[in-house]
């Protein structure tokens, strides 16, 4: 279907009762923005996105520091996956700290499932 994202099961097979309200609504934003769009170079789904923290705060009702505990939490453990723009993995907030853009996607532990 056109206008749809599509999730992959693991997330709602075993994921959802580890991640806190927060982090489902984060990693609910990142595959909206990622899978729920294609890459009209490509032709497929998109895997990562420029997400602003505007975009986390008006898509989740969270403050900024909801956002980033849940995206630092997730990250963390491999449910998401942050790059800058050349596609460089930043794996702590040290290596994120001063980014202008932060591109996020789901994380292997999601994306093998799908």
């Amino acid at each position: 279907m056109k206008s749809s994202t599509p999730i992959p099961n693991v997330l709602f097979d075993s994921c959802i009762p580890h991640f806190t309200e927060s982090e489902l609504k984060v990693i609910l934003v990142i595959a909206r923005k990622t899978l729920g769009w294609y890459d009209k170079k490509t032709g497929r789904r998109k895997r990562r996105d420029w997400i602003a923290m505007s975009q986390f705060k008006e898509y989740t009702g969270l403050s900024d520091v909801s956002v980033w505990n849940a995206i630092a939490s997730l990250s963390e453990r491999g449910y998401i996956r942050i790059t800058d723009e050349r596609g460089n993995v930043l794996l702590t907030a040290s290596e994120r700290k001063g980014r202008r853009r932060l591109f996020y996607g789901l994380g292997d532990v999601l994306l093998k499932y799908f």
